[in-house]
């Protein structure tokens, strides 16, 4: 139903001028109000503060870990760290400890080695990525930095401009990618000259491949001065296929790893050592021969694939490795080296070899037997330095390569066997 529209007057009165006395009071009324409002505010959070002093105060006298010294607490959460390095991820140290309470706040913002390493995984950099990494970097202060990059993670290019700026602070990089980054990489390391402080580096594809120019990755060497550890873990190059590289002399380096990614479970020499890991490389002899006689301190652990090599060559190259103390051979070519350690050479060859791991690809009769002398023989020259002897292999069924094991381990020989490692 439809009424019909009627103005009335009932509502309506005289107008009030702005300047009238009552629009006046109530606008003074109000701001007097809002005056009372901020006053109550501020009086308000002065007692919050009041109360949040005194709880700390009341904590300091009741919770034993407010009555610990800084240094103490500091090295708490340190030891709360997880032993990989942490990744920029709120529920993960040290990242966790800012949302516990601001003491802990306080006190991880305080500790700088919380935040020397960093991972990071191969997600997309989301917005803030960069004040993410400047503000932990600001965290480590001046200490030296550890970074790990996994995946394409390392084409960001925010992740390349973080590099190229904290890389005079980087004291680790461990690069993981695919073999389609190679060449990012390699790039990356030429413009970044400034790795002054940097001691390991570790670059791993997921599958081999091949370095090609050895110049590209000869160059870290020559940035990186004060490196100790070098690690190209699952490349290879043919010897045919390499320019010219310019002869170098490292005189820090004491680690390098070249090829296949072996576990870390060798023995380690003392500091001042050469570690030389290589595998499957297309060496040439007098090639590797000048390396060996340049390098100082002498070799002390050698993890080789036994490449195709006269005896004459290799006598040679344990001639020039009076220091070795960890040796480990690999692959099929492994006989000859055996046989040459097994001559009873006066002096005897490799006189400080104390670790010796074999790891075949087969094992004959024959194979044995050559073993057993070999063990034989260093035992019977070496003062019996030889402890121990690890086969990485199945005990074959050889009984007199079993009972000459057995026999050996009866006088004194620590024999492992198997890729457990299981003692004899």
């Amino acid at each position: 139903m439809q009424l019909p529209y009627v103005a009335s007057d009932s509502f309506s009165g005289p107008a009030i001028s702005p300047a009238s006395p009552v629009v006046s009071s109530l606008r003074k009324r109000i701001d007097e109000l809002e005056a009372a409002i901020e006053t109550q505010k501020k009086l308000l959070k002065s007692l919050q503060e009041q109360q949040s002093a005194t709880r700390c105060e009341l904590n300091f006298h009741l919770d034993p870990m407010a009555r610990l010294p800084l240094e103490l607490q500091s090295d708490i959460l340190l030891r709360c760290m997880p032993l990989s390095q942490p990744t920029p991820v709120p529920h993960i140290a040290p990242m966790l400890f800012l949302a516990v309470s601001r003491l802990w706040r306080d006190i991880a913002l305080a500790t700088p080695k919380l935040w020397t390493g960093l991972l990071m995984e191969p997600l997309p950099c989301r917005i803030g990525f960069s004040t993410l990494c400047e503000l932990w970097v600001k965290c480590a202060q001046v200490l030296p930095l550890s970074l790990t990059l996994r995946g394409s993670l390392y084409l960001e290019p925010p992740v390349r401009n973080f590099l190229a700026e904290c890389g005079p602070r980087l004291q680790c990089l461990v690069v993981e990618m695919g073999r389609n980054h190679v060449d990012s990489i390699k790039r990356q390391i030429r413009l970044n000259a400034s790795f002054s402080r940097l001691e390991c580096l570790e670059i791993q594809t997921e599958k081999d491949i091949n370095l090609g120019d050895a110049n590209d990755w000869v160059e870290p060497l020559r940035s990186a001065p004060n490196l100790v550890k070098y690690c190209l873990r699952n490349m290879f190059y043919e010897q045919s296929c390499v320019s010219d590289v310019r002869p170098l002399t490292h005189t820090s380096l004491q680690q390098l790893h070249l090829g296949r990614a072996w576990d870390e479970a060798t023995p380690r020499g003392p500091k001042n050592s050469i570690d030389l890991h290589i595998t499957f490389f297309d060496i040439l002899d007098v090639t590797f021969i000048s390396f060996l006689a340049r390098s100082s301190p002498p070799l002390e652990t050698l993890r080789i694939t036994a490449p195709v090599l006269p005896d004459a060559i290799v006598s040679r190259c344990f001639q020039l490795m009076p220091s070795l103390v960890n040796l480990i051979i690999d692959g099929r070519h492994y006989r000859r080296f055996i046989k040459i350690l097994g001559m009873g050479y006066a002096p005897p060859l490799l006189p400080a070899l104390r670790h010796l791991t074999l790891v075949p690809d087969q094992l004959s009769p024959e194979d044995g037997g050559l073993v057993v002398k070999m063990l034989n023989v260093r035992r019977a020259h070496t003062d019996s330095r030889l402890q121990p002897f690890r086969l990485v292999y199945s005990l074959p069924d050889d009984a007199d390569f079993v009972v000459g094991l057995q026999r050996l381990a009866r006088e004194g020989l620590e024999i492992r066997v198997g890729e457990a490692g299981e003692r004899l």
